[in-house]
């Protein structure tokens, strides 16, 4: 049984998350393996004890100061449990029960599937029988309010189609998932790719609220082959646990470990993040972890 007092005791002997990158522990290991994987650095515990239970509110702080107490965060890095069989229950719980409704769902396969045909049909026209059928990638570039809060993450068009470049093939179908109004922006990026957008696609959203946009665009961006994100958006992190999901559905190259054809254009140092395992570690907000997909199955299968 773990408490506060041993968990302070050995903090400085608890491994950092840096000793988990590429390196996952099973999922049915010890607790003190698993919590030590999952602490990301974080000294204190709050135990759901019997007072907790019986108590008829719970108060939990939300603040925006340096303490960090944001609910922002994905869940699963703020949940322990001691039998390994309740974490795994909790995820799939999450995955199986919380998501979109399905009139979201439908209008993004509807997106999606114009895409493929759209695909389809450039490469018909280009006699390419070498690309997969209906493959495309996608984009998220979040710029507007990000101008403003997170200036290190906005770049210019060029610089963008480089990277871009370096990841996927010239002349494939890009779809992209933006706040951007002006589409000029993407100039750049259309000199080599084929680009699309929410609103070409606009038959296929005749009923659905505009409202919801965002998350139709959400949605089809975490169906491309590659995907690149945008880092500190939340929206970038949403689509990576999704294609998380999909990925160990589909058994796709490196779901063993969690590991995802995901990207991110800037910074240079969270640019590969997607492409191997690691743990929990801050700024938790900032990013999803392989934990919330890989082998969350292990008991049922």
């Amino acid at each position: 049984m773990m408490n506060n007092t041993s968990v302070l005791y050995f903090n400085s002997f608890w491994p950092r998350p840096a000793s988990f990158d590429n390196a996952p522990i099973p999922v049915n290991a010890s607790v003190r393996e698993r919590f030590g994987e999952q602490r990301a650095n974080r000294p204190n515990l709050c135990f759901y004890n019997a007072t907790m239970q019986s108590a008829q509110v719970l108060y939990f702080k939300h603040t925006y100061d340096q303490s960090g107490n944001r609910f922002l965060s994905p869940f699963y890095t703020f949940h322990f449990y001691e039998d390994w069989h309740e974490a795994l229950w909790m995820r799939r719980f999450v995955r199986d029960h919380m998501r979109y409704h399905n009139e979201l769902m439908c209008a993004a396969a509807r997106v999606i599937h114009s895409i493929q045909k759209r695909v389809r049909r450039r490469n018909v026209a280009s006699s390419n029988n070498s690309s997969h059928d209906g493959l495309f990638h996608t984009m998220h570039i979040r710029r507007g309010d990000f101008v403003h809060g997170y200036k290190q993450v906005i770049v210019g068009a060029e610089h963008l189609a480089q990277i871009t470049q370096e990841v996927i093939e010239p002349n494939s179908t890009i779809f992209i998932a933006t706040d951007e109004k002006n589409k000029t922006y993407f100039d750049p990026l259309a000199r080599h790719y084929d680009l699309c957008f929410l609103d070409d696609f606009a038959d296929e959203l005749k009923n659905v609220n505009s409202n919801y946009f965002g998350i139709v665009d959400q949605i089809v961006a975490s169906r491309g082959d590659v995907f690149i994100g945008t880092w500190f958006s939340t929206l970038s992190t949403y689509v990576n646990r999704l294609r998380g999901y999909y990925s160990v559905r589909d058994k796709l190259t490196g779901y063993e470990k969690g590991v995802l054809k995901s990207f991110y254009f800037y910074p240079p140092d969270k640019r590969k993040r997607m492409r191997r395992y690691f743990a929990p570690q801050p700024a938790l907000w900032a990013q999803e972890f392989p934990m919330a997909w890989r082998d969350i199955d292990h008991d049922i299968l």
